[in-house]
């Protein structure tokens, strides 16, 4: 696969992204989670996925808090 290639969408391997990277302290890795989310879901939870996107840069340790119940409306992947 090329670098410019666009890879499917998997919630599944997203969930489990947004978990490694809070385990890890990674702000940028649930940040970019978040984002892909958003892009595909509707309304009110697409809006605060991004949200959660930036406040990843501004106080990742609440964002890490606010991440279990946003997975779970997400559904189990």
């Amino acid at each position: 696969m090329n670098a410019d290639q666009e890879l499917p969408y998997n919630p599944g391997a997203l969930l489990i992204g947004g978990d490694w990277a809070i385990a890890h302290g990674d702000a940028g890795g649930l940040a970019y989670v978040a984002v892909e989310l958003g892009m595909h879901c509707r309304g009110g939870l697409a809006r605060e996925l991004i949200e959660l996107s930036r406040l990843c840069s501004a106080n990742f340790q609440l964002a890490a808090n606010r991440w279990p119940k946003l997975r779970a409306r997400l559904g189990p992947h």
